[in-house]
C-alpha cells in the first residue's frame, strides 16, 4: 500500500508508520490520555497541564478523522482525580481530601483498576464503532459542571482562598 507525501507527514507527526493489512481488520487503535481538567477545568491554576491535555483531545479528534477509514480507532481517556500514591502524598490530611472530593459527585477518588477496565473497553471490539471519543471516567463531574449545578459547600469556599493559595 502506497501513501502520497501529504499521508507520509500525517503519519510520521502522529507516530504511526502503519502498512499492516490488520488495519484493514479493525484491529487497531490508539488510546491517547487526557484528563477531564480538559474538559471542565480546576480551580487550581495548572495552567500548562491543563492546555497539555487539551491538546491531546484536539490531537485525538484529528487522528480520529485522519484514520478512520484505515479503520484504525482513536480515542482519549479521560480521568479524573485517582488514588495514586502522588496525588495522596500531595493531597497529605483529610481536610486537603475533602476539599477535592466536594467536587467529585460520587465522593471518591478512581481508581487505577477503573480506568484500565475503560482503556481494555476502549481496546476491545465491542467499541469497534467508537472513534474520536473523549471517554471520560470521572466519577461524574462533567455532568455536574455541565449541568450547572455545582456548587461550593459553605465549608469549602470559606478554605477556597486558602487552599487555592496554599494557606
Amino acid at each position: 500500500m502506497g501513501f502520497d507525501d501529504g499521508d507520509q507527514r500525517k503519519r510520521r507527526l502522529s507516530g504511526l508508520q502503519i502498512r499492516h493489512p490488520r488495519a484493514a481488520a479493525g484491529r487497531w487503535f490508539i488510546i491517547n490520555t487526557a484528563s477531564f481538567v480538559a474538559l471542565v477545568g480546576v480551580a487550581t491554576p495548572q495552567m500548562a497541564y491543563t492546555s497539555s491535555k487539551g491538546a491531546v483531545l484536539v490531537m485525538t479528534r484529528e487522528l480520529s478523522v485522519i484514520h478512520a477509514r484505515e479503520n484504525i480507532r482513536v480515542n482519549a481517556l479521560c480521568p479524573g482525580p485517582l488514588r495514586t500514591e502522588l496525588l495522596m502524598k500531595f493531597l497529605n490530611t483529610e481536610v486537603k481530601k475533602q476539599r477535592r472530593l466536594v467536587h467529585v459527585p460520587m465522593g471518591r477518588f478512581g481508581e487505577a483498576k477503573e480506568m484500565a477496565y475503560a482503556a481494555l473497553y476502549l481496546a476491545s471490539d465491542d467499541s469497534s464503532y467508537v472513534t474520536g471519543a473523549e471517554f471520560m471516567v470521572d466519577g461524574d463531574h462533567r455532568r455536574l459542571r455541565d449541568a450547572g449545578v455545582m456548587k461550593h459547600p459553605p465549608e469549602a469556599q470559606m478554605t477556597f482562598g486558602r487552599c487555592l493559595w496554599g494557606g
